[in-house]
């Protein structure tokens, strides 16, 4: 196959100088020879080129190949561990969300529970400010109470007074206070 290549390229060259061979045919004394010893001289100086590049080309190749290598080598494992990487940060961003969640959940039923504590200690202060007036009231009842039992009985001792004032006359007066003196009499004497 590279022999058959190699000759297509050859004739290829030989039939496009064919052209400039009839242009210099008055010229050249070498005719058909010119382009195949051209060709040689090609041939010559590329054997010698291969000949003396080939070890530096051959060495310069193969460090470029592990070179290459190692930058691939280098690369892939740069690439992997920044996937390592971006997959260690989705994870810590799927736990951040995670753990938003829960601080809110936290938060919330901290909420529950403190209004709840409110509530309760709300009902007990209302409880006890209940209880409180409950007291007075009942204090002030009493007092009410004892002052309209003495208002009353001023009230009745004024009007039996009143009464009796009405119904004793001086007769009775005076004989209740001849009674009161002769009972104070008695008394003085066993004194």
């Amino acid at each position: 196959m590279k022999i058959k290549g190699c000759f297509i390229i050859i004739l290829i060259t030989l039939i496009s100088e064919l052209p400039l061979y009839a242009s210099e045919e008055a010229h050249s004394t070498w005719g058909l020879l010119d382009p195949i010893g051209r060709w040689i001289n090609l041939l010559i100086i590329v054997a010698g080129l291969t000949y003396f590049l080939r070890q530096p080309a051959v060495a310069f190749f193969h460090k470029r190949k592990v070179t290459l290598q190692t930058k691939i080598k280098q690369a892939e494992k740069a690439r992997r561990k920044a996937e390592a990487k971006l997959a260690q940060a989705e994870h810590r961003m799927k736990k951040l969300d995670d753990e938003t969640k829960r601080i809110r959940q936290d938060a919330q039923e901290e909420a529950e529970r403190e209004k709840e504590r409110i509530r309760e200690q709300s009902a007990k202060e209302i409880e006890r400010i209940l209880a409180s007036a409950q007291r007075e009231i009942d204090n002030l009842s009493q007092s009410v109470r004892k002052d309209l039992k003495e208002y009353a009985a001023e009230i009745a001792v004024q009007m039996a007074s009143s009464h009796l004032r009405k119904q004793i006359d001086s007769d009775i007066d005076s004989k209740l206070s001849k009674q009161f003196l002769g009972y104070l009499d008695t008394r003085s004497q066993k004194n």
